[in-house]
């Protein structure tokens, strides 16, 4: 899920890419395409590796995680409801690791681990209305049991409260052995499948060497590239295309090297070129010698039939652990500072403002406190400002910064496969 604070950070550090871009082509093509500021990052923990829960006690009632003293763990329970082994995400399985219940209120703290989880949760009860808030993010969801996944990422703690009626639950999920399909080399995979892109060929270096090359020809159409490179503070990673020079990008650290196709680095790439060469240098351009891992990715992008504000417009996006599909846009006229949204008996909305031009950005969404967000950079910037969940509503409010005339569009999605009816 992605939050505010996640937000801020990111659109700040696309505005110092933006501002790069002036002297650094390379940089302005990955800031200009890798923008949207959403989704967010993910061992068998069991009670060994130290799932730390914090119970908060609301109307005299307090449960033991269910990995203590509780059920048979091949039959998993939350909040008295029978929880799923595994749970798929994007691709990915997740086994069940431990879980924490309580009446009324259930907090959950988690040590970082070098393996990606999920959260899910559960109420014993018909009422499903639930307040989710982890760490940069706060919701107000009403899905089905076990149906809404708080992501965290390797190497990240996370705490999780759940509000809501009556007895409830939070369950742990941990990344399992099964992966994918795609390309999986030395411990890395890339999906086949993220969004509506699919990959044509990948390649992933062994830990320690600073290089790779992959042999492979641009699909027809519109390609991009997905880059991993995991190295030292102030490493980067030099991407050419049958030796002639084309793209230098940042690397980052041990974490960023799960799922390294979710995220496009550059789009728009040369229309020949036989083969794909990436290698990580350090600060002064010498190649790496120890502590990095490359790979490469290179994904074919249908044609979007639509635009929006002079860009295509993805028919697909993941966000929340899942896959969205546009629903609905709203291109507000230069006098419309306000838009406004309700639903009525519909599937929760995943909410995102498309700019161009500096505006700030004030949102509540699900009745949630008003957030305001700065975005001094051109764009076009995707801002993902979280769910909206049925019978509740989302107001978004904007103004210009400067003397610029921006233009501002708020686009819906609904979960992938939802019925129109």
């Amino acid at each position: 899920m992605t939050g505010i604070d996640d937000l801020r950070a990111t659109l700040t550090h696309r505005a110092d890419e933006v501002v790069a871009s002036a002297t650094d082509t390379v940089t302005r093509t990955a800031a200009v395409h890798d923008r949207v500021a959403t989704v967010r990052r993910r061992r068998r923990a069991g009670a060994a590796a130290g799932v730390a829960a914090v119970l908060a006690v609301v109307g005299g009632v307090a449960l033991l995680p269910s990995g203590s003293d509780g059920p048979d763990p091949a039959t998993p329970t939350v909040a008295g409801l029978e929880a799923p082994q595994t749970l798929e995400s994007l691709g990915w399985t997740y086994d069940f690791v431990d879980a924490v219940e309580g009446a009324g209120r259930v907090r959950l703290r988690l040590p970082a681990s070098d393996r990606p989880r999920v959260v899910t949760w559960a109420t014993a009860g018909d009422e499903q209305g639930v307040r989710v808030r982890s760490t940069g993010e706060d919701l107000r969801v009403a899905e089905a049991d076990f149906a809404g996944l708080v992501p965290v990422a390797p190497g990240e703690p996370a705490r999780v409260v759940l509000d809501g009626v009556g007895r409830l639950g939070l369950a742990v999920y941990e990344l399992g052995d099964e992966v994918p399909a795609g390309v999986t080399e030395h411990g890395v995979t890339f999906r086949k499948r993220v969004a509506d892109r699919t990959l044509v060929a990948a390649a992933v270096g062994r830990p320690g060497e600073p290089s790779v090359s992959l042999e492979a020809q641009p699909p027809a159409g519109s390609s991009g590239l997905a880059v991993l490179c995991t190295g030292p503070a102030g490493a980067r990673v030099d991407v050419t295309f049958d030796g002639r020079p084309g793209y230098g990008l940042g690397c980052g650290d041990e974490r960023s090297g799960f799922d390294p196709g979710a995220r496009l680095a550059v789009e728009g790439l040369p229309r020949t070129f036989t083969s794909i060469e990436v290698e990580a240098v350090d600060a002064d351009g010498r190649p790496l010698e120890e502590d990095v891992q490359v790979g490469v990715g290179l994904y074919s992008i249908p044609e979007s039939g639509q635009q929006l504000l002079g860009e295509p417009l993805p028919q697909l996006v993941e966000a929340e652990g899942r896959t969205w599909e546009l629903d609905r846009y709203t291109v507000l006229r230069p006098e419309d500072r306000t838009w406004q949204e309700s639903l009525t008996g519909a599937q929760a909305r995943l909410v995102r403002v498309v700019s161009r031009g500096p505006i700030e950005l004030t949102a509540s969404v699900s009745g949630l406190s008003p957030q305001t967000i700065d975005i001094g950079v051109e764009g076009p910037v995707t801002s993902g400002l979280g769910v909206l969940d049925s019978s509740d509503s989302a107001d978004v409010v904007w103004r210009p910064r400067g003397d610029e005339d921006p233009r501002v569009a708020v686009v819906l999605y609904r979960p992938l496969g939802e019925s129109d009816g």
